[in-house]
């Protein structure tokens, strides 16, 4: 019934909080809605908290693996994908498996994952800005804006520096 706290419905879905769950599990709480905690007993535990699992490698290009979802309310009282981090093997061979992060935003055009990647963090530990594939430890496809009073320096020596506006490289 309406009061119950724990349900399951004839299609499996699993609510919490609420006796109508439209998706797989689904939780509401006007109070904190969730909270994961990890009692470490032992050394044969899985790591983490919380491990989000997909069946589907995925590419950046044709769809992605497991994927962390953040949908605010909007103002018609409908929950948008406003961010995703999706978390997608580059190479799925047994033993020799790669994996790269990357992070989406919605502009108003877009829907999450239709060209809207802003960031990505690869198999090789190079990390893009504006591209899915850095070739470098930091890759920034894009104009970099540094306010006037702070400096770009290289090599370790403030001597290599942009110090202002008016200079460039």
């Amino acid at each position: 019934g309406d009061g119950d706290l724990f349900v399951v419905d004839e299609s499996g879905n699993v609510g919490i909080g609420t006796s109508s769950p439209i998706v797989a599990l689904n939780v509401i709480s006007s109070n904190t809605p969730a909270v994961f905690e990890r009692q470490a007993s032992g050394i044969n535990e899985r790591y983490g908290v919380m491990s989000l699992e997909s069946s589907y490698a995925g590419t950046v290009t044709d769809g992605f693996g497991a994927a962390l979802y953040f949908a605010p309310e909007n103002d018609n009282n409908e929950f948008v994908n406003a961010g995703m981090i999706s978390g997608t093997l580059t190479d799925v061979s047994d033993g020799v498996e790669k994996g790269a992060l990357y992070f989406f935003t919605k502009d108003s055009s877009s829907t999450i994952g239709s060209g809207d990647l802003r960031m990505t963090l690869d198999d090789s530990g190079n990390f893009g800005i504006g591209t899915s594939s850095p070739s470098q430890v930091l890759d920034v496809q894009g104009n970099i804006n540094i306010p006037v009073g702070n400096n770009l320096a290289w090599g370790g020596n403030l001597n290599n520096a942009i110090a202002s506006s008016s200079d460039s490289l």
